[in-house]
């Protein structure tokens, strides 16, 4: 069996990496940006949330 791609770790650093570039579109004032990454890591939090 491969390795599997979504893995808890995996799960966290990408959450982690929306972060950042959610607060970059902060300091550089593009709220369409903002919205976007918003809406992303609201999605992972749904998903992680209704897997447990």
């Amino acid at each position: 069996m491969k390795k599997p791609y979504l893995t808890e770790a995996t799960i966290r650093q990408a959450f982690s990496f929306l972060k950042k570039r959610q607060e970059h579109a902060k300091t550089v004032k593009k709220k369409d940006w903002e919205a976007e990454f918003e809406n992303c890591l609201k999605v992972i939090e749904e998903l992680s949330a209704r897997s447990r």
